[in-house]
C-alpha cells in the first residue's frame, strides 16, 4: 500500500512556499500575466514505497499568483475517444481563466474562479464518460 501526497507551507506574509510532493502530480503555480509552470520535479518517491527520505522544493508566490493542487481524477478523465485529459489540460484550464477574475478592478482570479475552470474543463473532456475516479482540487491564490 502505497498514498502519493503533497505538503505544503505558504507564509502568507511573504509569499514563501515550501512544497514537499510524495509521488502527486505536480502542483501548477500560475503568476500574474498567466504564466503556468509545474512547482518542482518528479523526485520524491509516494508514502509506503521504502525508506526514502524527501526533498521539498520552493517558490515565492507574488500577489496575484496561484498554486493549484489537483488528485488523479482530473488529469486522468478520459474522452470517449479514449485520450486522457492529462496536465496539459490541467494547465490551460488554468490559464483560461481571465486574469482580472472576471471583477471589476479585481487583479487575480478567485480560488472559486480557477477550482471551476479546472473541473469544467476536465467535466467537459469527458463528456458522457463516467468519472473513474475522485476529483479533489485545491486552490490558493494570494491577494
Amino acid at each position: 500500500m502505497f498514498v502519493t501526497m503533497v505538503l505544503g507551507l505558504l507564509d502568507a506574509a511573504s509569499g514563501r512556499l515550501e512544497c514537499v510532493n510524495a509521488g502527486h502530480i505536480l502542483p501548477v503555480l500560475r503568476s500574474p500575466g498567466i504564466a503556468i509552470r509545474d512547482l518542482g520535479e518528479p523526485r520524491n518517491p509516494p508514502l509506503g514505497i521504502g525508506g526514502a527520505s524527501y526533498s521539498a522544493d520552493a517558490a515565492e508566490l507574488d500577489s496575484g499568483s496561484a498554486l493549484v493542487v489537483v488528485t488523479d481524477g482530473i488529469t486522468e478523465a478520459f474522452s470517449p475517444a479514449g485520450e486522457e485529459f492529462g496536465v496539459e489540460g490541467l494547465r490551460s484550464a488554468v490559464a483560461s481563466v481571465a486574469a482580472d477574475g472576471g471583477g471589476a478592478g479585481a487583479s487575480a482570479p478567485s480560488g472559486g474562479e480557477l477550482l471551476s475552470a479546472v473541473t469544467r474543463a476536465a467535466g467537459d473532456f469527458r463528456q458522457s464518460m463516467p468519472q473513474h475516479d475522485d476529483v479533489t482540487a485545491l486552490a490558493i491564490v494570494r491577494k
